[in-house]
């Protein structure tokens, strides 16, 4: 389901166009990107990877919508793991006033409408199915900053075959700065198989455009040493997101990405505190003014 929202001079002689520019130019209320050094940058996204605890079931995993849009409301790019089909009690009880087997996250869609004045959408993969769990990955994503590029699948598309789950890739645009996001919740009985076939999915993704590699992956490796050094991609934030445990995170290949990351990353703790989630959410901030440089 994809949604989407909302100089002329004339110069009366050469003389006044010649001056006119020069105060264009110099003048105050406009900020020419450096060209040397580090330049002060001013359009940016603030990306995140959560764990959204069993969104979808009945109990103590019921979610007040507008708590929990409250805490994305701070992000513009949200990648979503544990987003569960709606089933069991909550799909006959109508836990979240609604029918369907993802009617929870429309509202949930909805209410951040309402509590950001903004349009926000979603692209999603799935069901896949683990045992008694059936999840769905999903890209929450505000539609003023950022677009979706119709372009999406996953791990699957490749012949690479997961156990559990196969990660989700989409392409998505902001100001100068595409990227394809992947989003992956590995199995936490027996992670590091799967864990280990990210490194093909990553490459095969950046080989699909060798103009444009910029790859983000986001999830929850239910696993603190995460074996992608070998294929470039290191870990933006390493603290604690379940416990002592830091098992979510956000990564990124610096050779081709690094250009775009404003050096911002770190964990919000306050989906755990509010109740929300057994996990802390983890973000990053990206430049989208910079030229492309891949």
């Amino acid at each position: 389901m994809t949604r989407s929202g909302r100089i002329a001079y004339s110069f009366g002689s050469a003389v006044f166009i010649l001056v006119l520019l020069v105060l264009t130019i110099t003048g105050p209320g406009r900020a020419e990107p450096a060209q040397s050094g580090s330049p002060v940058q001013t359009q940016s996204i603030t990306v995140a990877s959560f764990n959204v605890e069993h969104f979808g079931w009945a109990g103590q995993y019921l979610k007040n919508l507008e708590v929990l849009a409250t805490e994305l409301a701070k992000y513009d790019f949200v990648a979503l793991q544990e987003v569960m089909k709606l089933s069991g009690t909550c799909q006959t009880q109508r836990c979240y006033s609604c029918s369907g087997s993802l009617c929870h996250l429309d509202r949930l869609v909805s209410t951040l409408d309402s509590v950001t004045s903004l349009v926000w959408a979603y692209q999603a993969e799935g069901p896949f199915s683990h045992g008694t769990e059936i999840e769905y990955y999903v890209f929450l994503y505000r539609t003023d900053k950022i677009s979706y590029l119709n372009q999406r699948g996953t791990a699957s598309d490749f012949g690479i075959p997961f156990e559990v789950r196969p990660p989700m890739y989409a392409k998505f645009r902001s100001g100068s700065f595409d990227f394809y996001a992947v989003d992956y919740h590995a199995p936490s009985d027996t992670p590091l198989p799967d864990v280990s076939k990210l490194c093909e999915v990553l490459k095969r993704l950046q080989a699909l455009d060798p103009y444009e590699r910029d790859v983000i992956l986001f999830g929850d490796f239910n696993l603190v040493n995460l074996p992608l050094s070998d294929c470039g991609f290191e870990r933006l934030v390493m603290k604690p997101t379940k416990g002592p445990n830091s098992i979510d995170t956000i990564l990124i290949d610096d050779r081709f990405t690094g250009h775009e990351l404003s050096g911002e990353a770190d964990t919000d703790d306050a989906p755990v505190l509010s109740g929300v989630s057994d996990h802390a959410l983890v973000w990053a901030k990206f430049w989208t003014s910079v030229p492309d440089d891949d």
